[in-house]
């Protein structure tokens, strides 16, 4: 059962390279930095405890990041210009992101993010309309009839998922918890604080470059930033936030904070060495933390303790239907 987590997640690392690789070299042409940084984002990735955590459960989380890398990929090789007959590039890239979105109706968030690749390749990307608007049709037609729906729980007064409402400062602290130090509450929060960083100085130091540096900057900070806005946005609304929603970012957490250490770098070898030390120590502490930690549910304790106390004539509801399904296991 875990086997195909674990699968998909060890995939996301060499996609990660390849993923930075590319978009450095065709939104940036930065082909002697984009090695040393595909390298580190895959590094960071590989040892991440909060990836490491999905890829060991047997649920659709490690796929759902392996698939927003690959689309995004895909989306990148039918816009890259040097492209002769894109169509079987658009497949591609319309088969992946649509079992990304059926895989989890999040992933849809990403949808405004490669809208902003399109635009920051513009005017290259201009010769590739017509596939983006082929691609953009295949995701909306069929989505139409799970819109609908979702639009009729949206606008329900009686609607509620079982969430609290989260504060936007509250929803990005999360975020940075669980990417920088993973499932465990140790180490401290204050240690964490290296990522941000890291993120602040890719977003600030590249401004300082040539203008080759900005387009793939500003993709990986949209990446980051725009699908936990969205998703706060409609918790106006409905409140559905959960960190592991938004575990497709993680990819983009890591490539801006490689990013931060090869600009630091430029400036401070000593400082860009410390930085890098320190967020890879957090990574392998918590990896091993949660490896000899126990974190997990104990639902076969749960479902023995509840069969033991529950009369004949008691009714069991579950909060979420598919717990069910674990519950009869045990």
């Amino acid at each position: 059962l875990r086997f195909f987590a674990v699968l998909w997640g060890t995939l996301s690392v060499p996609l990660t390279w390849l993923l930075a690789r590319r978009l450095l070299r065709i939104a940036g042409g930065l082909r002697s930095a984009s090695g040393l940084i595909a390298g580190l984002a895959a590094l960071f990735n590989a040892t991440s405890p909060y990836l490491v955590w999905y890829s060991q459960e047997g649920k659709m989380y490690a796929p759902v990041v392996t698939l927003a890398l690959a689309s995004l990929l895909a989306l990148l090789r039918a816009l890259a210009p040097d492209a002769g007959d894109t169509r079987a590039r658009w497949l591609v890239y319309i088969v992946l992101t649509s079992l990304g979105f059926y895989l989890h109706v999040m992933l849809v968030l990403m949808l405004p993010v490669h809208a902003a690749l399109f635009a920051l390749l513009w005017p290259s990307a201009r010769q590739r309309w017509r596939g983006a608007l082929t691609a953009l049709a295949c995701f909306t037609l069929p989505y139409l009839p799970l819109a609908w729906w979702q639009w009729r729980l949206f606008t329900s007064p009686t609607f509620s998922p079982g969430f609290d409402f989260v504060p936007l400062p509250r929803l990005l602290a999360i975020l940075l918890a669980a990417f920088g130090r993973g499932m465990r509450g140790v180490p401290a929060i204050g240690l964490v604080s290296v990522w941000v960083f890291l993120l602040l100085a890719a977003l600030t130091l590249a401004q300082a470059r040539p203008r080759r540096w900005s387009r793939p900057v500003i993709l990986m900070g949209a990446w980051l930033l725009i699908p936990p806005l969205l998703l706060f946005l409609i918790t106006l609304r409905v409140p559905l936030f959960n960190d592991r929603y938004l575990i497709y970012i993680g990819p983009a957490f890591y490539l801006l904070s490689a990013v931060g250490v090869y600009l630091v770098g430029q400036r401070s070898r000593t400082l860009a060495a410390s930085a890098l030390l320190l967020a890879l120590s957090l990574n392998l502490v918590g990896v091993g933390g949660q490896a000899v930690t126990p974190i997990k549910s104990d639902f076969r304790a749960a479902a023995a303790f509840v069969q033991a106390q529950r009369a004949a004539d008691d009714v069991l509801v579950f909060l979420h239907p598919y717990g069910r399904f674990t519950y009869a296991y045990y």
